[in-house]
C-alpha cells in the first residue's frame, strides 16, 4: 500500500503484513467499522475456496494491516427465456453507500447458457455488509425483468461508478446492440421500493443527443451527485460525424423520475465544441461547490455548476516528449486538498511512471510526487482513509 500524505505531498511504502490481496484495484471505501473495502482482480484465498470466479472484493484493517478477501456473488435466473447461469465478467471497482446504511457495488456478469456457446453479458448490482464489507448473496440484474426475454447482447465490459441519491442509485450501462444508434443506458434504481421479489424498482432513458450512430454521446462514468444543491451531474463525450470529426464534452444535468420506474429526465447544461481535454476521471464533488475532472491530455478542470463554465485549473502534463493523462478517480482530503493520480507515457506508449498530485481549491497550487501504482489499476485514485 502506498501511503500519501496531502500536506507534504510525499509518498511511502506502507508494509501490509503477513498477507496481502491477490491484486487489489478500483476505488476503495472506508465502512463505519474503519475497515476498508476494496476489490480484487485475483484472490489469495481463491484456490482454497473453489468459487465460479477468481474476482471478489477485499477487507483492510489500517490499524494492523490484516486483509481479507471474499469472491462475489453469483446466481442462476432465467434470461431470454432460458435458465442461465452467472459469473463476474471483471472485479468491482468502486463502492457507493446509499443513505440507509447500506453498501453496493455494480460489475459487469456473464450470462452462460447452458450446453452452448452464446454469452450474453448484464450490469450486476450486489450488496455487501456495511461492517464486514462481506457480500450478502443479494444481487440484482437491470438489463432484463425477471423472467422476460432478457437483455440483449452488448458491450458491457466497463460499468461506471455509481452515486446515490438518498436510496436511489443510478449508474450508466455502456451500449447494447438494440441501442447502438441511441447510445448509453442511465439507470435508477430505488431500493426501498421493491416487488413481490424483493427486486428494487428501476427506471432508465438511453442518452440520445439525436443524429447517427457516430455522433452518440459515449459517457465514460457515472452520474455525479452535487451534495449542496442534490443535482445530479453526468458527462458524456462525443466524436463525430466520420466525414468531419469533432471532439465534444457536454455536461448534462439529470432529475430522477417519480416514481423511480419514470424515465429519468436528463438535459444539457454546458458543450464544449472542438475540446480536446477529453475527460479521464468522473466529475467530483469538491467541499467548494465546484465539480472537477481530470483529462485524457493530463489536466485538472473545473465546472462551474452556477456560471456553467468550465476552466482549467492545473496543468500536470509532464517534459516534452512524454503525454500524460489524469486517470481513475478524484479524491479530497480535509483541508480542501484534491487528490488524484497522473500517467506518464513514451513515444511507444509505455508507461514511464504515475504521479499522485494534490490541488490545492484555496490557494490553486498544485504539486506532483512519484508513486508506484501498478499499470494494471484500470482505476487508479487515492483514498483518504481514517484511523
Amino acid at each position: 500500500m502506498i501511503k500519501y500524505d496531502r500536506l507534504t505531498g510525499k509518498a511511502t511504502s506502507v508494509p501490509l503484513g503477513a498477507t496481502t490481496t491477490g491484486q487489489p484495484v478500483g476505488q476503495p471505501l472506508q465502512l463505519a467499522s474503519g475497515l476498508v473495502l476494496g476489490g480484487t482482480n485475483i484472490r489469495t484465498a481463491a484456490g482454497l475456496t473453489p468459487t465460479r470466479s477468481y474476482q471478489g472484493v477485499y477487507t483492510l484493517n489500517p490499524a494492523t494491516g490484516a486483509t481479507r478477501d471474499y469472491p462475489l456473488p453469483f446466481a442462476d435466473l432465467v434470461a431470454q427465456g432460458k435458465p442461465q447461469y452467472t459469473t463476474a465478467m471483471r472485479a468491482p471497482h468502486s463502492f457507493t453507500q446509499a443513505a440507509n446504511g447500506t453498501v453496493w457495488s455494480l460489475v459487469p456478469y456473464y450470462l452462460h447458457l447452458l450446453f452452448s456457446p452464446s454469452v450474453v453479458l448484464a450490469p450486476g448490482l450486489f450488496a455487501l455488509d456495511a461492517a464486514s464489507g462481506a457480500p450478502t448473496g443479494e444481487i440484482h440484474f437491470f438489463d432484463y425483468s425477471p423472467g422476460s426475454a432478457g437483455p440483449a447482447a452488448g458491450a458491457l465490459g466497463y460499468l461506471s461508478p455509481m452515486a446515490a441519491q438518498g436510496n436511489v442509485l443510478v449508474f450508466v450501462t455502456p451500449t447494447t446492440f438494440a441501442d447502438a444508434v441511441d447510445g448509453s443506458r442511465v439507470w435508477c434504481v430505488d431500493l426501498a421500493t421493491r416487488d413481490a421479489n424483493n427486486h428494487p424498482a428501476s427506471g432508465s432513458a438511453l442518452l440520445t443527443p439525436g443524429g447517427a450512430a457516430d455522433e452518440a454521446w459515449w459517457p465514460l462514468f457515472g452520474p455525479t451527485l452535487a451534495k449542496k444543491t442534490g443535482q445530479l451531474y453526468l458527462m458524456t463525450t462525443a466524436i463525430g460525424p466520420t466525414t468531419s470529426p469533432t471532439r465534444q464534452v457536454r455536461i448534462l444535468k439529470m432529475q430522477v423520475g417519480s416514481p423511480v420506474t419514470v424515465a429519468p429526465a436528463v438535459t444539457a447544461v454546458l458543450t464544449v465544441a472542438g475540446a480536446v481535454d477529453l475527460p479521464g476521471t468522473p466529475l467530483f464533488d469538491a467541499s467548494d461547490g465546484n465539480l472537477y475532472y481530470g483529462t485524457a491530455t493530463g489536466r485538472l478542470m473545473k465546472f462551474d455548476p452556477v456560471a456553467k463554465a468550465v476552466t482549467m485549473v492545473a496543468d500536470l502534463a509532464a517534459t516534452p516528449g512524454v503525454t500524460t493523462d489524469c486517470r481513475g478517480f478524484l479524491s479530497e482530503a480535509g483541508g480542501g486538498v484534491l487528490m488524484g493520480i497522473a500517467a506518464d507515457q513514451d513515444s511507444t506508449g509505455s508507461l514511464t511512471t504515475r504521479r499522485a498530485f494534490r490541488y490545492i481549491l484555496a490557494t490553486g497550487a498544485s504539486t506532483t510526487t512519484a508513486v508506484e501504482a501498478s499499470d494494471r489499476d484500470p482505476f487508479p485514485g487515492i483514498t483518504p482513509i481514517l484511523h
